[in-house]
């Protein structure tokens, strides 16, 4: 006759079942089946951008292109997760991704400024099998200053050795006033300087320089951060 046994629960280690049967008499039947039971495999992912030692600017929208696989399930059934590290602390980094049906992950980050960042993609199968990638050594820095040079204006004309009046905005969202290095330049005159130079805090740039040389000169007022990063005008 037909019997219906309980349900067993199959587990990796497993590779036969086996059914006893006893009479009330003591006499036995067995029947067995040999089986193998496939394990979950750990999905995959690999980043395509950003790449190692890569530089940002602070405020800049960074692109996140990744792939993934799962060979024993659908691609959207996996779970993201990426979490930054940066002077041996980690921490989660706001990231809504799409994954489109042959594995590749977009999405955008920003990052707080600072050097040395590694970045980890962590994905999870829905058995809870996992995989990570890394890019290291990621920088963002601060945005260059902002220079907009109003005085003098192309084509005016002075003498030689005449006092000029320099002025312009400087504007730097990172760092203050203060803190920039301002410098003049001639495309005629070397070793030009400052006679005399001043910054407001609310960016208003004074200043004076002397030309002792003859020709048409190209000046270009430059506003320098502590991070080394330079606007122009």
């Amino acid at each position: 006759g037909f019997t219906l046994c309980a349900d067993v629960s199959i587990t990796v280690d497993m590779t036969e079942i086996r059914l006893e049967v006893k009479d009330p008499t003591n006499l036995v039947g067995i029947d067995q089946v040999s089986i193998e039971v496939e394990g979950n495999a750990a999905p995959t992912v690999s980043f395509t951008e950003p790449n190692d030692d890569e530089e940002f600017i602070l405020g800049e929208t960074i692109g996140v292109i990744a792939q993934v696989a799962d060979p024993d399930g659908a691609v959207s059934d996996l779970t993201l997760d990426l979490t930054q590290t940066r002077d041996g602390e980690t921490s989660a980094v706001a990231f809504e991704p799409l994954i489109s049906d042959d594995g590749t992950v977009t999405g955008t980050i920003e990052l707080d400024e600072g050097s040395g960042i590694t970045l980890t993609l962590t994905v999870t199968d829905a058995g809870g099998k996992s995989h990570a990638a890394h890019v290291t050594n990621l920088s963002v820095v601060g945005a260059a200053p902002e220079v907009a040079l109003s005085k003098p204006v192309t084509g005016d004309i002075f003498a030689v050795g005449e006092t000029i009046a320099l002025e312009a905005l400087v504007n730097d969202e990172d760092d203050d006033e203060s803190a920039l290095t301002m410098s003049i330049e001639s495309s005629v005159d070397a070793d030009l300087e400052f006679e005399s130079m001043e910054l407001s805090s609310d960016g208003e740039f004074l200043g004076s320089i002397t030309l002792e040389a003859l020709g048409e000169h190209m000046l270009t007022l430059s506003a320098t951060d502590p991070s080394g990063l330079v606007g122009s005008d």
